[in-house]
């Protein structure tokens, strides 16, 4: 009613990342926007350099309500920010970008993360599935083990879920061995322990592995078998192209393992950033409709 008024200006907001031409997220947030009778407008934005002039243009914009932020930019894009909250600081990575005022007339850019809000959220969801199964011998939290597969900043995000979830041990495998030790050595200090491994193969010597994420998107990972000794766990990984990756195929040919697929991640850090952008409450069958319309006419 208010923008019907027109007492509500219309926002320009966008997604920051390449390849992008497939996301949801367009119709997730401007189906909310809907819902709400707000005037937005939400676009992909693909840009090989998140510092080009188009997307500082829009950052700038007196009309600029938010961006969402994917792979590659999730740390390159925080020199254009002002500040950030505390959970992207710590964890290094920014998926979204907010315009706050500053109480001077101006606004500035604040860097925040969803994505591991996203990823507790469906974890969480994960161990009540799991302890429902009749295999639902998932280990208490703060015994069991995580592994995290890739070392980007979504990597730190789900390592940050981890550590809120309450997980204490965890290993972190990369192709690029270097870049997960890294990790090791920044989130160190959030878990009794957090190791690097060589192989999945050596990740699956870890007794009580019942926490598994994967952060590579278009992985061809060859996946151990043994990684899912456990008799209960679950396996989510971010990538949600293809529906059934690498990772979430063998976890679901053990019947004790719940896979959590990354469009559902997807939906849940979505609501976050909306509710965020907008202090509203996010109609959330609403965007998890719009994405799942898109998601299974593309997959």
């Amino acid at each position: 009613a208010r923008a019907l008024l027109g007492l509500l200006p219309a926002q320009r907001f966008a997604l920051l990342g390449s390849p992008i031409q497939q996301s949801p997220s367009p119709a997730m947030h401007n189906a909310a926007f809907a819902a709400l009778g707000l005037p937005h407008n939400y676009r992909l934005l693909e840009t090989a350099a998140v510092d080009d002039e188009q997307v500082v243009a829009l950052l700038r914009a007196a009309d600029f309500g938010g961006a969402s932020v994917t792979i590659p930019h999730k740390q390159t894009v925080m020199p254009l920010l002002d500040s950030l909250t505390p959970a992207a600081e710590r964890i290094g990575a920014v998926n979204t970008v907010i315009p706050v005022n500053d109480g001077k007339g101006g606004r500035k850019l604040l860097g925040d993360n969803t994505d591991y809000l996203g990823i507790v959220d469906r974890l969480r969801q994960a161990q009540l599935d799991c302890s429902g199964t009749a295999d639902g011998r998932l280990p208490a939290v703060a015994d069991a083990k995580a592994l995290v597969i890739g070392a980007g900043g979504t990597a730190r995000a789900a390592l940050f879920a981890l550590h809120t979830l309450g997980v204490r041990s965890a290993i972190v495998f990369n192709r690029t061995a270097a870049r997960a030790q890294e990790l090791v050595t920044e989130f160190s200090d959030l878990f009794d322990s957090l190791k690097s491994v060589d192989s999945l193969e050596q990740a699956a010597e870890t007794d009580k592995l019942a926490y598994i994420v994967g952060t590579i998107p278009g992985c061809d990972l060859m996946i151990p078998e043994a990684l899912f000794a456990q008799p209960a766990g679950v396996a989510l990984d971010m990538a949600y192209k293809p529906r059934w990756t690498p990772l979430l195929e063998a976890a679901q040919r053990h019947s004790g393992w719940t896979v959590v697929h990354g469009v559902a991640v997807l939906v849940e850090q979505g609501i976050h950033q909306f509710e965020k952008w907008t202090s509203l409450t996010a109609p959330a069958a609403i965007m998890g409709d719009a994405v799942y319309a898109q998601y299974n006419a593309q997959f």
